[in-house]
């Protein structure tokens, strides 16, 4: 079985994400901030190199047309986003046709749903008039953004968040805020419960990677492009083969993202109040 470096690097740079993270709980905010950011951004550009830039271009313009469209800013970002995302990856398909290699289209698909969130919540910010202001659902309410509240410095540390800097998962604006400020139920995150919610995770994650090894030595998916395959195996094997590696291969995804969601909840960021339930990316159930 073969692992490309640049996945091994990734691997590597999420398991650092997990410590660092946790350490995030114990700083005071104005030194918080520096801490994500600076980190964040130098995990980023040591896992993905050079193929940073794109991001670096994006994070500009998407500012800018923030600023520049104001509140009316939701659709525009958001597809702008989505071609400048398709425009990368096509890139990559012209160039690297079956290639095997780690790029920066992971977290750009992630910054995606960020930069749609920080967008929309800005339109429901500027709403004015009381009963249209009533009439959003509890979430719009609670995310909504004044655009005079957004500077730039927000905005990439936002984009940086250290839990969040490689493959995210994506996260409302104000609770990044709230987060950074230690308000609300940030001031008080329960220690024994983010270590529990920790090593349930990671076990999560163990097992998911056990499943996807599995899958790759007894049924790996490469076996279906030989064509020797479908010659040897009749009908129902092969569809029996195919559902079963199929279904195995996709823990490799599960396995990193919940292997993301250990930094999240070490840093405590998912905690609701309640529980760590307030971010989630996948149940493997």
């Amino acid at each position: 079985m073969f692992f490309p470096v640049e996945l091994l690097r990734l691997l590597f740079g999420m398991a650092l994400l997990v410590p660092l993270s946790y350490a995030l709980r114990y700083l005071k905010p104005a030194f918080k901030y520096w801490y994500s950011l600076i980190v964040g951004s130098a995990l980023q550009i040591y896992v993905f190199r050079w193929d940073m830039y794109p991001v670096y271009i994006q994070h500009f313009i998407v500012f800018a047309i923030i600023k520049l469209k104001g509140p009316r800013c939701g659709l525009i970002v958001t597809v702008e986003s989505m071609l400048f995302l398709s425009g990368y990856q096509i890139h990559e398909i012209l160039t690297n046709y079956g290639g095997w290699t780690m790029n920066v289209s992971a977290l750009l698909m992630i910054l995606v749903c960020n930069y749609s969130l920080l967008a929309y919540n800005l339109e429901d910010g500027s709403i004015q008039d009381s009963k249209k202001v009533e009439a959003l659902n509890p979430d719009q309410k609670r995310y909504r953004i004044i655009s005079g509240e957004l500077a730039f410095a927000d905005f990439i540390g936002y984009c940086s968040f250290l839990p969040s800097a490689l493959i995210g998962p994506p996260l409302e604006y104000q609770d990044y805020k709230h987060f950074m400020a230690n308000e609300e139920v940030y001031g008080s995150i329960p220690t024994v419960g983010v270590n529990k919610v920790l090593l349930e995770t990671i076990g999560e994650t163990f097992l998911c990677a056990a499943i996807f090894l599995f899958g790759e030595t007894y049924y790996p998916v490469a076996t279906m492009r030989s064509a020797d395959f479908y010659e040897v195996h009749g009908f129902w094997y092969v569809l029996l083969y195919v559902f079963l590696a199929v279904c195995l291969a996709r823990f490799r995804y599960h396995c990193g993202w919940k292997l993301s969601m250990c930094a999240i909840h070490a840093s405590g960021v998912s905690y609701n109040g309640k529980d760590f339930s307030r971010i989630n990316t996948v149940n493997i159930l």
